[in-house]
């Protein structure tokens, strides 16, 4: 029988990785994302592990980034798919993040892609 998976605790998560206590310190950051993790922002770069860590708390925006309309979708044991939308400064985006289980069983974030949109 398969493991169920708390969809809670990687909503927690990523709502965890939007508040800036956690995004202006790299090393928590870093607790929260995969060795190889990726995205593709929504303004077209493409980012991986080392740049995130070395950017993010220096851009930090001062507008809080509302997040809603989560759906998980299980792909497997020990990865999610998850889909919400957020919203900043009267922005909305649509977000995806690729969760994992990294050896020490926490799960951490392996991709992330925003789209901005008018919904």
């Amino acid at each position: 029988m398969e493991s169920e998976i708390d969809f809670n605790e990687i909503i927690q998560r990523e709502l965890d990785l939007l508040k800036p206590e956690t995004r202006l310190d790299r090393n928590v950051l870093s607790d929260f994302l995969h060795p190889d993790f990726m995205e593709f922002g929504a303004s077209g770069r493409i980012w991986d592990l080392e740049s995130i860590l070395s950017t993010l708390p220096s851009e930090m925006d001062p507008d809080e980034i509302r997040a809603f309309d989560f759906l998980a979708t299980r792909l497997s044991t020990d990865a999610v798919l998850l889909t919400y939308k957020s919203e900043r400064a009267g922005r909305i985006s649509l977000r995806s993040s690729y969760w994992c289980k990294n050896s020490a069983g926490i799960w951490v974030m392996r991709f992330h892609q925003g789209t901005y949109t008018s919904n």
